[in-house]
C-alpha cells in the first residue's frame, strides 16, 4: 500500500472509531491523562481541539481527568474538570504511575489498563457506562508517525493548535509578582542530566538574568515524576512564590504565573511547552540534541509557529560558541 493509501485508510479507521464513540448526546469521559506534560500540550489537547471541531461536539459533554489544576489547557474542549490530585496523594499516584509504566515499558497510555480504570472510578466516579475517550486513541495514532508510516503533513491535519488566553491568577500571587518578569525552569532529565557542569550553567544563566530583570522559579517541591528540581536559590531578584502549592493546583498556577512572563528559559522539555502554548518566547537547553525525536520537534515547531511564538532549542555547547562570538560582537 502507497504511503498516500495508508495515510487514507488510518484517517478512516481512527474517524470510523471515534464517530462510534461520540454518537449521540450523552456525556463524555475525556482521560484520565497519566503520561508526559509534553504529550499532553503538544499532542493530546490539539488533537482533542481537532476532535471537538471534526465532529461538532458540545463541550458541555466533555470532562477531562487530568492532574495538577491544568482545565485551563482544555479551553473550549471541555466544560468540566476532575483533578486526580483531588482523590490522590502525590506519592500514591507516582507509585500507581510507576507500576503503570513498567507494566506497560514506557509512560505513554497506548491501552485502556488497570490503572486508567483505577483513576477513572476513583477521581471521577466513572461506573463504566459513559464512554471513555481515551489518550490510547492519540497515542495508536501517533505511533504510526513516529516510526514514519504517516507523513507530518498527515499528523497536523490532526491537531488544532492555537494560543491560549492566561489563565487567571489568585490574588495573592498576583501581588506577589513584579509587572515584569523571566521564568526560569530547570529540571534534570535524561537529555539535561545535572551533573556538576549543568548545576553551575544554571547558576551562571540565573545569575546572569537576575542582573536583568527578576526572575520567577515555578518549582514547588512536588515530585510526582522521575525528574529533579535545580536547586536555585531564592533572593530579592529570584523569586519562588509557588512554594507550598497544593498538587491539585500546582501546574495550573505554573501556567498562570508563566503565562505573563516576558520570557521562558529552562531544560528542554514537555514543561517548556507551556511557553509557546500561551505566546511566551523560549529558549531551552538540552545536552545533546540526539537525544531527542525529530518527530515531535517538527510538532513543536508548528506549534510555535501556529501561535507566533520564538522557541530556540541550544545545545549546552552553543554557549561556548557564543561566548567565543561576545567579543567580536562587542566591537
Amino acid at each position: 500500500m502507497t504511503g498516500l493509501g495508508y495515510e487514507r485508510k488510518s484517517a478512516v479507521e481512527l474517524e470510523r472509531r471515534l464517530h462510534g464513540l461520540l454518537d449521540g448526546d450523552g456525556p463524555v469521559v475525556v482521560g484520565p491523562w497519566l503520561a508526559e506534560i509534553g504529550h499532553e500540550l503538544l499532542h493530546w489537547v490539539p488533537f482533542l481541539r481537532w476532535i471537538v471541531e471534526r465532529f461538532e461536539v458540545d463541550p458541555t459533554r466533555m470532562t477531562v481527568v487530568s492532574r495538577g489544576g491544568v482545565h485551563a489547557w482544555y479551553d473550549g474542549i471541555a466544560s468540566s474538570y476532575v483533578d486526580i490530585f483531588s482523590s490522590f496523594g502525590v506519592d500514591e499516584y507516582r507509585r500507581l504511575n510507576e507500576r503503570r509504566w513498567a507494566a506497560l515499558g514506557g509512560m505513554k497510555q497506548g491501552r485502556f489498563t488497570y490503572w486508567d480504570r483505577l483513576v477513572l472510578e476513583r477521581a471521577a466516579g466513572w461506573d463504566g457506562r459513559a464512554p471513555v475517550l481515551h489518550p490510547a486513541y492519540m497515542f495508536r495514532f501517533l505511533r504510526r508517525y513516529g516510526k514514519g508510516g504517516l507523513s507530518l503533513a498527515h499528523v497536523l491535519g490532526h491537531l488544532r493548535f492555537r494560543r491560549l488566553e492566561p489563565p487567571p491568577l489568585p490574588a495573592a500571587l498576583a501581588v506577589a509578582l513584579p509587572d515584569e518578569y523571566v521564568v526560569a525552569a530547570f529540571y534534570f532529565r535524561a537529555s539535561f542530566e545535572g551533573d556538576l557542569q549543568q548545576r553551575a550553567l544554571v547558576s551562571r544563566i540565573v545569575d546572569a538574568l537576575a542582573e536583568e530583570t527578576t526572575v520567577v522559579l515555578l518549582d514547588a517541591d512536588i515530585r510526582a515524576d522521575e525528574h529533579e528540581e535545580a536547586a536555585v536559590e531564592p533572593s530579592e531578584r529570584v523569586l519562588r512564590p509557588l512554594a507550598g502549592a497544593a498538587p491539585a493546583e500546582n501546574l495550573g498556577l505554573q501556567t498562570a504565573v508563566a503565562a505573563r512572563a516576558r520570557a521562558w528559559v529552562g531544560t528542554y522539555g514537555g514543561r517548556s511547552y507551556i511557553a509557546p502554548t500561551y505566546g511566551v518566547p523560549c529558549i531551552s537547553f538540552t545536552d545533546d540534541r540526539a537525544e531527542l525525536l525529530p518527530a515531535w520537534d517538527d510538532v513543536l515547531r508548528r506549534l510555535a509557529h501556529e501561535t507566533g511564538t520564538p522557541y530556540t532549542l541550544l545545545e549546552t555547547s552553543d554557549l561556548d560558541l557564543l561566548t567565543g562570538l561576545a567579543p567580536v560582537h562587542a566591537v
